[in-house]
Parts: structure tokens; sequence; C-alpha cells
């Protein structure tokens, strides 16, 4: 850095140093336009981390007391010496070339607010003196290679209000224990690691909890429905603040609803529930009380997002067939993802009820009987999958209220009749109906009017005959009817030898016998 010279005002003339101008003491260091790569060197006698190839630390005794902030390139090992910042306020390395273990004196600096370690290679596990950490209230350390289990001091923070440990390789139960009934926390995301084990009911003392994202784990076992009640067992509204809940690609089983103790999510916007092994059928009111996807206020012109403030809600989830991250989540997206699980049973009527929903995704279960009229009312919806389940009978013409459906499956089903070609429906390829052998017209080839049976009723034809029967009746049947024939033939032959002769113009031998005599 040119402009750091000895003998020179860091905070007039030094680039990327900022002051406050009633105390003198540097208050921000922002290293992102530089590009250095090396060595992170801190000594105590600075309260910054001076990033430097190969240079002598710059003489100033400033107090850098709000940020840290590195965002070049940097490289190599946070020393232990970082734990002498005790005023440090916000601590950013991100995105950078860190590497091994994060030291264990961090948990020192206790006026730390915000904590954001991201996108580096940090190794090991981390530190359990994080907990002595009371004031911190945002901790961001997604995408490393920490292992072990998480420490379960962090759940004991009682500021702490944004916790990302994403994209590492965390493993073993979840240890959330001894919960703070004062607990802050409102958005708890874990995915993408290799937790196992259930979801401790514990997790229900999170009463300000809006963001869950257990995605892509190991956990498994049937959900426990106090942590989903209204009035938890402690007498306290849990879950009410819900609005995201991401629980896909794990081995949760079971039902999800318990007809005393699920009623609904009021502020649910996204929850997705694919890849597990979910059974069971939903009750016709299972979407009664889902509040936030009946209202239709929502004005998309004001384009207010999830979560916001300094941090905001991200998520990846399946819409219009493909995978899609969303960096951030507008407060008028409703999505439902209940895909490849093992639900049957009928599809409830009262979805027809959320009317806000954008997307739908039903797909890969047994879900069975007609789709329900009510999906007509789903007037926002612009994504809907149905595909390879069981439903049956036609595709109703309400569908054609659907003005915004940008994607249709409704593949490998057992639907039949004409497909209706009003509205969006007539603008869907094959791909969208194939699957189904008693559907008829565009965009399929066959055409409304002609019979064409299912390919299970031809290959079952050719047995028709013989169906519900079993071979030892029907030989049965055969043996007597042989018997009867030969004892019907003896009597015509022997008694009745001319009207033989008049059908097969045959005389009996017997008959012959007498006139040869």
């Amino acid at each position: 850095m040119k402009s750091w010279k000895a003998g020179s005002g860091c905070c007039s003339s030094w680039d990327g140093v900022s002051c406050d101008l009633a105390t003198g003491y540097v208050i921000s260091l922002d290293l992102s336009r530089v590009g250095f790569m090396g060595l992170c060197i801190l000594t105590a006698a600075f309260s910054a981390c001076f990033i430097f190839e190969s240079s002598t630390l710059p003489s100033t005794t400033s107090l850098l007391a709000r940020f840290l902030r590195s965002l070049a390139n940097f490289q190599g090992k946070v020393p232990n010496s970082i734990g002498n910042l005790k005023s440090l306020n916000i601590l950013y390395l991100y995105p950078c070339r860190f590497f091994g273990i994060i030291p264990s004196s961090i948990g020192n600096l206790t006026e730390l607010i915000d904590l954001r370690l991201w996108k580096n290679g940090f190794s090991g596990q981390i530190p359990y003196s994080l907990g002595n950490l009371t004031r911190l209230e945002v901790l961001i350390f997604a995408k490393n290679s920490v292992t072990e289990v998480i420490p379960g001091s962090l759940f004991k923070v009682p500021s702490l209000t944004y916790l990302s440990l994403e994209n590492n390789q965390f493993t073993g139960y979840l240890n959330i224990q001894n919960v703070s009934n004062l607990s802050q926390l409102e958005s708890l995301i874990l995915s993408g690691n290799n937790l196992i084990g259930h979801i401790p009911s514990s997790v229900s003392k999170f009463t300000m909890l809006s963001y869950l994202n257990l995605d892509s784990n190991d956990l498994s076992g049937r959900l426990d429905f106090g942590i989903f009640l209204e009035k938890s067992s402690l007498s306290s509204m849990s879950f009410l603040k819900l609005q995201v809940l991401i629980l896909s690609s794990n081995t949760f089983y079971g039902p999800i609803w318990h007809p005393h103790r699920f009623f609904g999510f009021v502020n649910l916007n996204i929850i997705d529930l694919s890849f597990n092994d979910f059974t069971g059928s939903l009750p016709s009111h299972y979407f009664q009380n889902w509040t936030s996807m009946e209202e239709t206020s929502y004005n998309k012109s004001q384009l207010n997002y999830i979560g916001e403030g300094y941090y905001s809600y991200s998520v990846t989830m399946v819409n219009k067939g493909q995978e899609i991250p969303y960096i951030r989540i507008f407060t008028f997206f409703m999505s439902i993802d209940f895909s490849n699980n093992k639900f049957h049973g009928e599809i409830p009527r009262t979805i027809g009820g959320l009317r806000t929903l954008v997307v739908l995704n039903l797909s890969s279960n047994n879900f069975t009987g007609p789709i329900p009229p009510s999906l007509g009312n789903l007037i926002k919806l612009e994504s809907l999958d149905l595909s390879k389940n069981k439903l049956s009978g036609q595709i109703r013409q309400q569908f054609t209220r659907l003005m915004f459906l940008e994607y249709l499956n409704l593949s490998d089903n057992e639907l039949v009749g004409p497909i209706p070609q009003a509205g969006q429906i007539g603008i869907f390829e094959n791909s969208s109906f194939e699957g189904n052998w008693g559907l008829c017209g565009p965009p399929l080839s066959k055409k409304c009017g002609t019979s064409l049976l299912p390919p299970h009723d031809n290959e079952k034809s050719g047995d028709s005959i013989l169906s519900g029967f079993g071979w030892e009746a029907v030989a049965i049947r055969y043996g007597c009817g042989l018997i009867i024939g030969l004892m019907l033939g003896y009597i015509i032959t022997s008694r009745s030898p001319y009207l033989v002769f008049k059908i097969f113009h045959v005389i009996p031998p017997r008959r012959l016998k007498g006139i040869n005599s």
C-alpha cells in the first residue's frame, strides 16, 4: 500500500482506512480492492488484521473498534493473537482462502456482534469458546470444511438471531440442549452436512424462529408434532413466526399431521419436504389455517424480501422443473413441495384456498382420485407438478383459470378425456400430458372419440375367458364336459342312426353290420 507511510496520518491519507472524527480511532478497514495475497500477521500492538506478503506493519496505535473487513483474495491461517482485539464488534473474513483450525481465542472477543467466516478452507471444529460471545447476533460459517459435532454452546447464546453453518461436514446429533427461554434465534441454517438422528423437541424453544433449513443431511425419524404446535408443552407460542421450512433430502418418515396436534402454519411462505419417506394421507382440511398463503393482498410492486435487514434469507428450490437458487426471497413467493415421498389418498380440496400459491409440487407420490377442481382457484400459480402419481378422471375446465401458469406436468397418471384448450393449458407440449392412456386432443396425437384400451387391459384381454378361474377348476369343467359329450354321442348313435346319417352323412358301424348281414 503506497499510501500507508510512516509519519502520515492513517485517517486522512491511508487507502481503505476510515476513522471516527471525534475520537480519532480507526473504525473501518476495507482491503477489498487491494488484491493482496499472503499470510495474516497480527501482533498485540495492533488491533487490526493486516495482511501482507512481505513488509513491516505500519506504525499506528489506533484502535479498530468496529470493523475488520477482509474481502480480498487473502490466504493463510488466522493466528491466536486475534483474541487480542477485544473491542472488535464486527469481524468479516470472506470470501478468502484462509485455512487451518479456527483459533479458540476468538472466544475472547466478547464485544463481537457480527462474525462471518464463510467461504474459506477452515477445518477441524468450531471452538466451544464461541459460546462466550454473549453479545453475538450473527454467526455465518457456511462453505468451509469443518467437521465433528456442532458445539451445543452456540445454541445457548441468548442474543444470537442468525446462525448459518451450511455446506460443511458436521456430523453427529443435533446437540440442542438447555436452550434459553429468552432465545432470539430467527434463522437456523444447517443444510448440506452429515447430521444424523431426529429433530430434538427442544427446537420448539426457538419461539422467534422464522427460517429453518435442514436440507441434505442424514436426519431421520418421525416428526415430533410438539415442535409444530400452536401451543407447546411449555405453554408458550411455538413456531408461529415460521416463514420458511426446508426438511428436504433426509430420511424422515411417517405422517406429517396429527388430528389433535397439528393446526397448520399461520405465517408460512415456503415448505419443502421433498425426497423423504413421509407416508399417509392428507385429510381434506389439512391446508386450513395456512393463513399467509390464503391472503391476496400482496403487491409485487413493493418488492419486499423475507428477512429484510442486514441479512436476508436464501434457498434453493425446484421451480418449473429446474433447481433454482434464490439469493433473496420475495414476501409474495409461496411454495409447497411434497414431491418424492410416499403420500397416498386424494389431494385435499382445501388446497384450493391457498390463493397466493406460486409453486405446487406433489409429484412422485401415490396420490389417487381426481384432481381437485379447487386447484382452479390458485390464480397466482406459476408452476404445477402432479406427475408420477395415480390420479384419475378428467382435467377440469377450472384449470383454464390459471392465467399465470408457466409450467405444467401431469404426466404418468391415469387421467382420461379431452385436454382443455382454453387459457394457459392449451400452450403446453406433449411432455406435460404423456403417460396418461386415456387423454386425448392436442397436443397429443390421439384424437378424441377413438377408443383405446390401456396397455394393462390389452395384456389381460387374451386371458379374459379364464380370468377368475384357477387351472384346477378349468380342468374339472373340461373333464365333466368331455364325459357328458361322450354319453350323449353314444345315445344318439345307438338309438337314432338316421339322425346321424342326416347330419354327418355317415352310417353308424352297428347299422352297417346289420345291412351287410
